[in-house]
Parts: structure tokens; sequence; C-alpha cells
């Protein structure tokens, strides 16, 4: 998990803080979109079926 402190030094580049935690936990964000779609896809997919 992210540090209040590790944040603020990464933000201090110039990056806004909500950029920064975003592109810490992008990969995760990434996944939960993948499952996401993957879930909406087969409830298409379902529904077409009937």
């Amino acid at each position: 998990m992210l540090r209040i402190g590790e944040a603020q030094q990464l933000g201090s580049r110039g990056d806004p803080l909500h950029v920064v935690v975003l592109a810490h936990h992008r990969d995760g964000i990434r996944a939960a979109i993948d499952e996401l779609r993957a879930e909406s896809s087969g409830a298409a997919q379902a529904g077409s079926a009937s």
C-alpha cells in the first residue's frame, strides 16, 4: 500500500496526488476493468442466446 509520505514525495515531482495514486494502482485497476468487461460481455452473450 502506498503510504502518505511516499505519495507526497512522488507528488512533489509536480504530479497531482491522485495521478500518482492512480499510476500506483494502475495494474490493479486494469485487472478489475478486464474482469468487468468479461462479466458484461458474458452477460450480453447469455442474453442474446436466450
